[in-house]
């Protein structure tokens, strides 16, 4: 979800501030096809033409970029928040890092899972939606072989 996204965004900002990294990496925030509000106000607010601006009146004009999404559904239950929260920081911190905004298929979603499974660890749908957005971006033509991707998984099963 958005504060996961937010809180993972300011642990990497740390790191490069203490010098464990060199740079933040670009965020990729991951949602279902069935309900991505943040994805939906990420491409709002780069289509602005001026993202930076946006930005700066996001505070005034919150809701031409993020309103509730109408009939969420997904597997991924965990990320089905018809608003994403803490969007507006999100935004920025993709757009600062050069990542964006990827809509995993339900396809997509079910096969992450599957992939997961027999890790030491079982998650479930939901925190295995990040490897999801591998699996979308790979099909959107977003991964090369020589990029390196990092993944949270989260999300434990309680059904295991």
């Amino acid at each position: 979800g958005g504060a996961l996204a937010a809180s993972t965004t300011q642990a990497l900002t740390d790191a490069v501030e203490l010098g464990a990294l060199g740079k933040r990496p670009a965020l990729h925030a991951v949602q279902a096809e069935g309900c991505a509000p943040l994805a939906r106000a990420f491409n709002l607010v780069v289509n602005t033409g001026n993202p930076g601006r946006a930005l700066a009146r996001m505070g005034d004009d919150a809701e031409v970029f993020m309103w509730p999404w109408e009939n969420p559904s997904s597997a991924a239950t965990g990320i089905l928040d018809d608003v994403t929260y803490d969007w507006q920081g999100v935004v920025r911190a993709m757009l600062e890092t050069g990542g964006g905004s990827i809509v995993a298929r339900e396809s997509e979603i079910r096969q992450a899972h599957q992939l997961t499974d027999g890790q030491p660890v079982a998650v479930d749908p939901t925190g295995s939606a990040g490897l999801a957005g591998v699996l979308a971006a790979q099909r959107l033509g977003h991964l090369t072989n020589s990029g390196r991707s990092a993944v949270l998984l989260t999300g434990r099963s309680r059904h295991h």
